[in-house]
């Protein structure tokens, strides 16, 4: 049931577009702690939402950031990146200077008009820079709500597994203890052995 270092099924989640350390903090905390084969369909779940969300962003973001990247301005251009925040726990767009002076209807201007600001938590928007559509943020939502029952299902796990072997855990002491006591006293019969042999 326990998860071992050699097994190698159980792989953060990784989409190029996403930053590497936001899958590395919403799935270390229970990814490689018991065997996928007990939890196989929260694991699935995850790497669907996963899947749902590189798909958003890919959707609502890389046009922009492709339009970004065509534009050339000498100082103060247009800037955008799609960039983890850590402490919202989300995946959002940073940018600025990003909007077309005029709109005509060049590739990524559809998208621009999807973005609307960042709300942490509390409902407050995250900053000047902080972007997100609809989309994505029903993705993210779907994601945490998978990884959350994932992490569930693997600390119900390791409850269960823990009671099983607390009722155990005195047979190991006590076995243990035999074991010690055995070995203690099969050393002096072996030293009174000697002591015997050479004194005859």
């Amino acid at each position: 049931m326990i998860f071992l270092d050699g097994e190698n099924d159980q792989k953060i989640s990784y989409h190029p577009i996403i930053p590497n350390d936001f899958f590395e903090d919403m799935e270390s905390p229970w990814k490689g702690r018991v065997k996928r084969i007990h939890v196989e369909e929260a694991f699935a779940e995850v790497e669907r939402a996963a899947e749902a969300l590189s798909l958003a962003i890919s959707e609502d973001f890389l046009p922009i950031i492709s339009r970004i990247k065509a534009t050339t301005a000498p100082l103060g251009g247009p800037k955008g990146e799609v960039v983890y925040a850590r402490e919202h726990e989300a995946v959002w767009f940073k940018g600025k200077r990003f909007a077309p002076v005029a709109w005509a209807g060049t590739p990524g201007e559809e998208q621009i008009k999807q973005l609307r600001p960042a709300i942490d938590s509390k409902g407050r928007k995250v900053g000047l820079e902080w972007f997100t559509t609809v989309k994505v943020e029903d993705a993210l939502t779907r994601y945490h709500e998978a990884g959350d029952k994932a992490k569930a299902r693997v600390l119900e796990l390791l409850r269960g597994l823990s009671a099983e072997l607390q009722t155990k855990i005195n047979i190991l002491i006590f076995a243990s203890m035999l074991l010690v006591i055995a070995k203690a006293l099969f050393a002096h019969v072996r030293l009174n052995i000697r002591s015997l042999k050479s004194s005859i």
